[in-house]
């Protein structure tokens, strides 16, 4: 049940795993098995988001339309070399 909510919620299979077992570990009292899968849990996810948070723009450089990335989360722009044509914001959460 917890999955299936999760997977709703946009998260992927593996994470939504990764959550319930992290659940079942705590409320078996084991900590640290709990730690580890929650940890993985959010490395998945965060892995997803950053893949997810770019989309195609054009920026205008020297006059010239690029073809470009945009970060949505961070406002990066880069080249498709993976050049940064503008720096973004970076939030480490």
């Amino acid at each position: 049940m917890v999955n299936k909510t999760l997977e709703n919620q946009g998260v992927t299979k593996e994470c939504a795993e990764y959550c319930a077992r992290s659940i079942i570990q705590f409320m078996n009292g084991n900590t640290k098995k709990f730690e580890e899968y929650a940890a993985k849990a959010m490395v998945i996810n965060k892995e997803i988001e950053d893949k997810l948070s770019w989309t195609s723009c054009y920026y205008k450089m020297n006059g010239k339309k690029i073809k470009a990335k945009l970060n949505m989360l961070t406002q990066e722009i880069r080249d498709l070399e993976g050049n940064i044509l503008k720096e973004g914001v970076r939030s480490d959460n």
